[in-house]
């Protein structure tokens, strides 16, 4: 067991560790199941959806329905299936606010770069380490060669 430590496969089970909490801590799931796009539309014709908010970043909805009720749905990327949702939720007066790609580019930055930073620094730290040790048994071999130094 000690051995699997010492390798290099430890720091890399951290870093994949440290990685998939990280990205559950960003993003994490629904705990509720939405309806389907179809039974979405269906509602919008039906006049039970009250605002929509379009966020283009992620290709989803945060949906509002005139009973209080929210969640999010995902629309299709399709341009003229985006143009027919858009015409619907007019027709219907359905309050649409539309959000941009806009992000935190830094952040982005930091889920993606971040596991291979810890990884070199795993590793590096793990280099000096055995340079160290390999230092200190040098200097060990070095007293068992000096006069009077035998047997110990």
């Amino acid at each position: 067991m000690r051995r699997f430590f010492r390798s290099a496969a430890f720091p890399i089970l951290i870093v994949v560790v440290l990685a998939f909490f990280a990205q559950r801590l960003i993003s994490p799931g629904s705990g509720h199941e939405t309806p389907d796009y179809t039974t979405f539309v269906q509602r919008v014709n039906n006049n039970q959806i009250e605002s929509v908010t379009w966020n283009t970043k992620d290709n989803s909805l945060n949906v509002k329905q005139t009973d209080g009720t929210s969640y999010d749905e995902a629309y299709p990327d399709s341009d003229s299936a985006q143009a027919q949702l858009l015409n619907d939720l007019q027709q219907h007066n359905v309050k649409t606010e539309i959000k941009g790609k806009g992000g935190s580019s830094l952040l982005s930055l930091l889920t993606h770069i971040l596991p291979f930073l810890l990884f070199f620094a795993f590793w590096l730290a793990g280099d000096e380490l055995r340079q160290v040790a390999g230092q200190a048994d040098v200097g060990r071999r070095a007293q068992d060669h000096l006069p009077g130094r035998r047997g110990r």
